[in-house]
């Protein structure tokens, strides 16, 4: 168990206590062949970098708590 930035504690690598569960809950669902492919904080590029005027902007990411597959869809959440 650790403090995060904003003074709220993490739980085996997760931000939060209910985060935890919830992915306890979506790997149950994996094993039980209801979902595919769960992945934990998946990054996803809402915008690629660039130059103006000289200076470099970073990419605009989203970072997901989870991603998974069901019925042919892909879920982020």
């Amino acid at each position: 168990m650790s403090f995060s930035k904003y003074k709220s504690i993490k739980f085996l690598g997760f931000d939060s206590k209910k985060e935890q569960s919830r992915y306890f809950e979506l790997s149950m669902l994996e094993k039980a062949k209801k979902i595919s492919n769960l992945t934990k904080q998946p990054s996803f590029i809402l915008q690629e970098g660039f130059l103006y005027n000289g200076k470099k902007i970073r990419d605009i990411r989203y970072i997901a708590d989870f991603s998974y597959i069901k019925d042919n869809l892909n879920v982020c959440v």
